[in-house]
């Protein structure tokens, strides 16, 4: 498989996030780009992908903050303070069953697109983790649940691989 070459960036997650703003944009729009290589060529079905993976984190939006930590230089010893990004969750609803609440006050998603974007996380969202069969209910039931996971995976972990300044 032929997967194009992106710029450097960083992976979203909390745990590795970098210090750049545009993170969490590269990660969705790697995510979208995963469209040809997982989707069908049927129009309907591309029209429903584009739409998840676009919008499938929106859920992130006004989530992170900026903050700053101490750290000590081992080279001069000195104590200095670094910005980093911080979780200030005002809405505390879930992952992708927020940015499926965010997206349906503006726009109605079909079912299997809000299938989709509620169960994008696959087995690291908390409801799969805790034994919830929900999710595997929702892959058997719409495809776009498991096209929309494999392409974020994708996005995140082969894409995006080796671009966190953190875990270096």
């Amino acid at each position: 498989m032929n997967v194009p070459k992106r710029r450097k960036s960083q992976y979203a997650f909390t745990t590795i996030i970098g210090n750049a703003p545009h993170i969490l944009w590269q990660n969705i729009l790697d995510t979208q780009v995963n469209v040809p290589y997982t989707a069908d060529n049927e129009k309907q079905v591309l029209i429903n992908f584009t739409i998840c993976s676009l919008l499938h984190d929106i859920c992130k939006a006004g989530f992170y903050k900026v903050a700053t930590k101490n750290v000590k230089n081992d080279a001069t010893g000195v104590w200095g303070k670094i910005p980093f990004y911080s979780i200030e969750d005002n809405f505390p609803y879930g992952h992708g069953e927020k940015s499926v609440f965010l997206i349906e006050r503006f726009m109605r998603l079909t079912i299997p697109e809000a299938m989709a974007i509620r169960w994008h996380m696959g087995g690291f969202d908390d409801s799969a983790k805790s034994g919830s069969f929900a999710m595997s209910a929702a892959f058997d039931k719409f495809l776009l649940c498991v096209k929309l996971h494999i392409a974020d995976l994708e996005a995140t972990y082969i894409m995006e691989h080796g671009t966190s300044e953190v875990r270096r």
